[in-house]
């Protein structure tokens, strides 16, 4: 259940989700003889990438010998197949995705850091509606964007939470009507990533949303985003990947740690991107990219049996045309530098 409390007391302000995808782009401070890496963000620009910036701003990146072009994505299926086309350097996205791409496509990219190392899948409800966890959800009627990884998710997170998923009803609408539909009350939950709740929570004011978090359910333990590079990158550029990580993570952990200095980064950057909003957003990057796993090893450590939860998870909801072990899809030894 979604607490507005500490991580949204700041998400007040109006603000608006940037979708730019190409238009925009974002040079590196200058670096003599710096190594140019072309990297995208899974969609968009958001307040829940601007550890990207803070890193950016604060020379992490140019620090390593880097020089960093960040771009918007257009969703995490389009990024993975930049990547593997050499359009993109380095990406960030969703690991399932990845998977999925891994054993119908056999794309040649690999995950090298997760950052959502808890998985931000969700439905998001009116807190006066009295639904409270899966089970609430039999004889409702849900929506989100056809397709989105939250339907496909959704049998086994309600299985995981002892509902039956046959009983509760999916209509798909444009991601832009969700909010619309569910507070005019005609549907009862939508399909969301939970590091968006801040924004649901400004546009629902001042009627209070609650989130049901996927991750909640037991035996719902999987990754989604993540830092994604090309199989030769990593063979003939490993360094160079190692030092881009290690900057991002060093941004991530100043975000997490201040979210406010974070956010006005942000807005630096991309004016269009609220403050409240990114204070919001990072908040609950923070809840998801840090566990006792990170804490242990590092900020974007890979654990390979939880990894392999992902893939199975997946395969058991999405068509996979072969099999798929957790060590093909991913390298080690790219973490563990930022705790």
């Amino acid at each position: 259940m979604f607490n507005l409390g500490k991580t949204l007391r700041y998400a007040l302000g109006a603000a608006a989700l940037s979708f730019a995808v190409s238009a925009v782009t974002t040079p590196s401070p200058a670096v003599a003889d710096g190594t140019k890496i072309v990297f995208s963000t899974d969609w968009g620009y958001n307040g829940r990438h601007a550890y990207y910036f803070t890193a950016l701003k604060k020379g992490y990146y140019a620090e390593e010998g880097l020089d960093v072009e960040i771009l918007g994505g257009r969703g995490s299926g389009t990024v993975i197949k930049e990547v593997a086309a050499g359009t993109l350097d380095i990406g960030f996205a969703d690991s399932g995705t990845l998977a999925i791409a891994r054993a119908n496509e056999n794309v040649p990219v690999k995950l090298v850091a997760v950052v959502y190392a808890d998985s931000p899948h969700a439905l998001i409800v009116l807190k006066d509606s009295g639904i409270k966890n899966a089970k609430d959800l039999e004889g409702k009627t849900l929506s989100d964007a056809a397709g989105s990884s939250n339907y496909k998710l959704f049998p086994a997170y309600a299985r995981a939470g002892g509902a039956d998923p046959a009983k509760a009803e999916w209509v798909f609408s444009e991601s832009t009507a969700l909010v619309g539909l569910l507070l005019s009350g005609k549907v009862d939950a939508i399909g969301q990533f939970s590091v968006g709740a801040p924004l649901l929570a400004k546009r629902a004011a001042p009627k209070e949303i609650s989130v049901l978090h996927y991750k909640d359910a037991p035996g719902f333990e999987i990754y989604s985003n993540g830092i994604i590079v090309r199989e030769d990158t990593l063979k003939e550029k490993p360094e160079m990947v190692k030092k881009f990580v290690r900057a991002s993570m060093k941004g991530l952990r100043d975000a997490i740690n201040n979210p406010q200095e974070t956010a006005e980064i942000m807005k630096s950057y991309h004016r269009q991107v609220e403050t409240d909003i990114t204070v919001g957003e990072i908040g609950m990057v923070g809840g998801i990219a840090e566990n006792d796993m990170t804490a242990k090893h590092g900020l974007g450590y890979i654990d390979e049996k939880k990894l392999q939860s992902t893939i199975d998870l997946a395969a058991s909801v999405f068509e996979f045309k072969r099999p798929l072990k957790a060590a093909e899809m991913y390298v080690s030894g790219f973490t563990g530098d930022i705790k």
